[in-house]
């Protein structure tokens, strides 16, 4: 396996040289308006996927989608991208639970699929309109049947069973970087979730359920309280990493800065893991930081639609992939 992922771990590296230099993220996050960011984007890998009646969203999705089959045919080992792509798959099942349950046309909810999983959304939506997603994708199909059922159910439960099936499938996979990118994915889902469960047991947001799932570094009597549960936090990366997020969480309970630095510390993992080019890493890192620098650009363009202002923006945009030196 390790010489086989030698051309695509160079390759993939040399494509995300291609992606948005420091200097193009500074111009769009200063810039003033809709058309001015359209004409930043002309001199970027976006560009072609630019032309006439695209919008910036559109223009996205198109590179996007684009970029996930160059994966494909880059990956020498299917299941390492079935891996790492697994969460569209969950994330495109929600959209079709819950369109159903509002009675929206299949167009309307396809519309809000993403063409990046494992399973193109319109094969997923005909095996749930036949009630047979269960003996094809167990595991979805369970997922389904809940979300259906329960119109109220809790949003997190989505991601919940994603981490749980994307540990199963790294329990029966040979390779070291894909466990340990799942088993960081579920610690970071770990914490974060716990930290809003003990600032709001009594929370019925849809987005909290204080379940925790297994497969990480850590345990659920390790996480019991608030204060054990913020050292291992520290422990997890370094206090030096979370600092800044801590100290605003303390005060305020706000999350958005802990969500920020959650993200930093897995491009800051990936960048580091993506120097070894003989293993699917440079792979992944890739496909992160074509969603990073995809939805920076989305934010942007939001912004100007919205009328948020420059300082608001930059307080709110992620680091990039790209900013972490090795």
């Amino acid at each position: 396996m390790d010489s086989a992922y030698l051309y695509s771990g160079t390759y993939t590296s040399v494509l995300a040289n291609r992606l948005l230099t420091e200097a193009q993220r500074e111009l769009l996050l200063s810039s003033s308006s809709l058309t001015e960011v359209r004409t930043i984007l002309t001199d970027t890998v976006l560009a072609p996927f630019l032309g006439e009646g695209n919008d910036i969203k559109v223009a996205t999705q198109l590179f996007l989608e684009d970029q996930v089959a160059l994966l494909r045919r880059l990956a020498p080992d299917e299941t390492a991208l079935a891996i790492l792509l697994l969460r569209n798959d969950y994330y495109n099942l929600k959209q079709i639970a819950i369109g159903k349950l509002a009675n929206e046309s299949d167009e309307v909810l396809l519309g809000r699929c993403r063409n990046l999983g494992t399973i193109a959304p319109a094969r997923l939506l005909q095996l749930a309109h036949t009630n047979t997603l269960r003996f094809t994708y167990p595991e979805l199909g369970a997922l389904y049947r809940t979300i259906t059922e329960s119109p109220n159910f809790s949003h997190a439960h989505v991601d919940e069973a994603m981490l749980t099936h994307l540990h199963a499938l790294v329990a029966v996979y040979p390779d070291s970087f894909v466990a340990r990118y799942v088993a960081v994915l579920i610690d970071l889902y770990n914490l974060t979730m716990r930290l809003r469960v003990l600032i709001d047991p009594d929370s019925d947001a849809l987005s909290v359920t204080g379940e925790f799932v297994v497969g990480g570094s850590m345990t659920n009597a390790g996480l019991a309280s608030l204060e054990s549960t913020l050292i291992r936090l520290d422990r997890f990366g370094g206090a030096n990493h979370w600092r800044e997020a801590r100290e605003t969480f303390e005060k305020t309970h706000d999350f958005s800065a802990l969500d920020r630095a959650r993200d930093n510390y897995l491009h800051r993992f990936l960048k580091t893991e993506s120097i070894e080019i003989h293993s699917p890493a440079p792979l992944f890192a890739y496909y992160h930081a074509l969603t990073e620098h995809m939805q920076f650009i989305e934010a942007v363009s939001t912004a100007h639609a919205v009328g948020l202002d420059n300082n608001a923006l930059r307080a709110i945009t992620r680091h990039s992939l790209l900013d972490y030196a090795y």
